[in-house]
């Protein structure tokens, strides 16, 4: 499972991957160098141009609530 990361530390770990224009809260970075665009999301899963899917691991918080915490490659 691949971890998200914050804008700030996908620039640190990967300063060669350019992020001008991705700073939308809805885009997701992950610690393998991938960036999950919000227009690549389908609903159940994120599909990349490259062909890779990734869709999100869920936990839930409550009976109506839950959080991600990370993202496989499908």
């Amino acid at each position: 499972m691949l971890k998200e990361l914050t804008l700030t530390e996908f620039k640190e770990r990967f300063p060669q991957v350019s992020t001008y224009g991705l700073e939308d809260p809805l885009n997701v970075f992950l610690e393998n160098g991938e960036i999950l665009i919000e227009r690549e999301w389908n609903g159940e899963e994120y599909i990349l141009k490259n062909g890779k899917t990734y869709r999100p691991v869920y936990k839930p918080l409550n009976e109506d609530d839950y959080t991600v915490i990370g993202y496989v490659e499908s």
